[in-house]
């Protein structure tokens, strides 16, 4: 009894609602009480094994689908990069198209200056010619009314060689023969 005792004057320092505890327990069995709470500390457990389960493998997902976008990302980069190098190549044609351009453009000018100066220069020589032309045609107009056919005459007017090609004209119309007809053209002299 005297454990009994003791067990009491321990119970006396303890809290009611220890007591109350105690008597529940032995009511349901103690044991059985016992794994109760133990089972409830596992499914804890395992409800937070697999709550970090989920968690990670909601973290892989998410590690995963950043990966996919950051491929995404980098194959848009070479693909934008390619572009632009498409982009570069086709300037760089035009740009050489047009210095091309600008270079025929240059000697079409140089040439189109070239021609004009022949064009000039043939107008020149044309005028030239027209002139000596002119020039001739009047001295042998001149020549034929002023000409007289006797070679020997020895008042022959104008004297041979006055229509040579290097006589203007001018001395042309001023040579004259003495003797004219009613027409005003030159007469042989007889005899």
């Amino acid at each position: 009894m005297e454990e009994i005792e003791i067990g009491m004057e321990a119970a006396k320092g303890m809290p009611i609602w220890l007591d109350m505890f105690l008597a529940i327990l032995a009511a349901f069995g103690g044991l059985e009480f016992l794994k109760w709470i133990a089972s409830l500390d596992i499914f804890r457990r395992k409800g937070k094994a697999e709550a970090k389960k989920e968690e990670a493998q909601a973290k892989q997902e998410d590690t995963t689908a950043a990966q996919q976008q950051a491929d995404l990302v980098s194959t848009q980069i070479e693909t934008s990069k390619q572009m632009l190098e498409q982009m570069k190549q086709h300037n760089e044609y035009q740009a050489n198209l047009l210095k091309t351009y600008e270079e025929e453009k240059l000697e079409d000018r140089k040439i189109k200056q070239e021609l004009r100066l022949e064009v000039f220069e043939v107008k020149r020589q044309m005028r030239g010619l027209q002139d000596a032309f002119t020039q001739e045609v009047s001295k042998r107009k001149a020549a034929e009314r002023l000409y007289c056919s006797d070679e020997k005459c020895k008042t022959r007017r104008p004297p041979l060689g006055t229509y040579s090609s290097d006589s203007s004209p001018a001395t042309l119309a001023t040579a004259e023969c003495r003797r004219r007809d009613a027409n005003g053209r030159f007469v042989k002299k007889q005899g």
